[in-house]
């Protein structure tokens, strides 16, 4: 009895840290909602573990659009990619947008020192979280305070095209913690173990 008490207090313990209830999130900007363009009060996304996947649409027609969201990491889970998938330009007025990351639940829009990292986009399908782009050198200052994966917390991300309009995909990878993964074997593989003894 002590080890089936055992696993399910580690099976209890590891789907509180990986907290899947909502799974992965679908955001598209023409259905659910224009996304802020305010640093201070930025849209909040619910990302669940798997591939998230946003489908925006920013930069200049009349005005410029930005869009600005923040989320959350939460304990157990890591996020270990952000990928653009997708980036189509109104015109040829396009230079390269910019796309920065702020830890916390706001971004400062007037300072672009005060982000975790930032970096101007060319517009290629590329992975964004990575050491030659938001990891490595900064398009104007930056923190360097980024780590791949990102782990548990609050982030605000600033995307933003001042020449055209640009309709665009982003997808952000969130996965279990290999510990939280580890607690949750453990507790199916003795959980197993003890149902076949009493087979036995």
């Amino acid at each position: 009895m002590k080890l089936i008490s055992l696993a399910i207090r580690c099976l209890c313990a590891s789907f509180s840290l990986c907290s899947v209830a909502e799974g992965a999130l679908t955001y598209i900007e023409s259905t659910n909602g224009d996304l802020s363009g305010l640093g201070a009060a930025p849209t909040i996304l619910d990302l669940g573990i798997g591939e998230n996947t946003i489908f925006g649409t920013m930069g200049r027609t009349t005005a410029v659009d930005a869009d600005i969201f923040s989320f959350s990491i939460v304990g157990g889970q890591s996020l270990t990619s952000i990928s653009l998938l997708d980036f189509a330009p109104a015109n040829s007025a396009f230079t390269g947008s910019f796309f920065a990351i702020a830890i916390g639940s706001t971004i400062n829009t007037s300072d672009g020192d005060s982000h975790a990292a930032n970096s101007l986009v060319d517009g290629s399908p590329s992975e964004l979280l990575s050491p030659d782009v938001l990891l490595g050198e900064k398009f104007s200052g930056g923190d360097s305070t980024l780590t791949n994966p990102l782990g548990p917390g609050n982030y605000t991300i600033w995307f933003q095209e001042t020449s055209t309009s640009v309709q665009y995909t982003l997808r952000f990878t969130v996965v279990p913690e290999p510990s939280t993964l580890a607690l949750a074997s453990f507790a199916f593989a003795l959980a197993a173990r003890r149902r076949r003894s009493y087979a036995g």
